[in-house]
């Protein structure tokens, strides 16, 4: 339904921002259950930990629960480090029953050498689609 890549900077998709480039957000056909992918990858050597929140607009703002399924929450592509997998961070988070209209997306890259990709899928998947990276 939806992706894109970005490179530092810090969004806040709410259903204004979303519509321009994703049109069918703020439509009836959308659906209420669906899953957003993100990934940041850095090429910098210095400790970063991007934002990736999704929210429920729908009464007050309340903060959905997001599942980090690959790579480390704090990322550095320092060649020193002994961990192959801390040079990226990959989320997902299901949202159920709300419109996508209702829904906001914060990511915070900002002022950091960070790739970021998000993607939205109009089904509910517990399991992310590239679990063998």
């Amino acid at each position: 339904m939806f992706t894109t890549v970005f490179v530092g900077q810090r969004c806040n998709f709410n259903n204004l921002y979303v519509s321009r480039i994703c049109p069918l957000w703020a439509s009836s056909t959308f659906p209420t259950s669906f899953t957003i992918y993100c990934s940041f990858y850095t090429t910098g050597t210095s400790n970063i930990t991007p934002v990736f929140e999704v929210h429920d607009t729908t009464g007050t703002d309340t903060k959905l629960e997001t599942t980090r399924y690959l790579g480390t929450q704090t990322i550095n592509a320092s060649k020193s480090s002994s961990n192959k997998n801390s040079s990226y961070c990959k989320y997902s988070c299901v949202v159920s029953g709300i419109k996508a209209n209702k829904t906001k997306i914060v990511i915070d890259n900002k002022n950091t050498n960070t790739m970021t990709s998000l993607a939205i899928y109009p089904w509910t998947m517990p399991n992310a689609p590239e679990t063998n990276q």
